[in-house]
């Protein structure tokens, strides 16, 4: 009989050390679930944040672009202007050119008239 008394002891205690060993592993797998679910929470943010950059790095590069394009646009008819300026010019040369060529004939024709 005083076997079966420890024997009995024994169970209780093995059944003590087993219910705190499960109560340890729940605890341990609760803080494991909370420190998981923080984990996701954390990605989700980081995402949001990595999209949000993404999409302002989109938006500031079609920005770029269009004010590329208008500085392009800008540069053309600044070049056209340009040639449009010297065309002008040059062609002022000419008449002034023309004009000295008609005096100077004039100034030969008078000279070889009174030769």
């Amino acid at each position: 009989m005083g076997l079966a008394f420890i024997a009995r002891d024994q169970a209780v205690e093995n059944a003590k050390e087993a219910r705190k060993a499960e109560a340890a592993a729940k605890l341990e797998a609760h803080a494991l679930q909370r420190r998981l679910d923080r984990s996701h929470e954390v990605n989700r943010y980081l995402f949001l944040d990595h999209k949000n950059l993404m999409g302002a790095q989109v938006e500031m590069s079609r920005k770029h672009c269009e004010d590329l394009a208008g500085i392009n646009s800008l540069l053309v008819d600044l070049l056209q202007r340009q040639a449009e300026l010297r065309l002008a010019a040059l062609k002022d040369r000419l008449a002034d050119a023309e004009k000295l060529k008609t005096r100077y004939q004039r100034q030969v024709d008078v000279l070889s008239a009174e030769s």
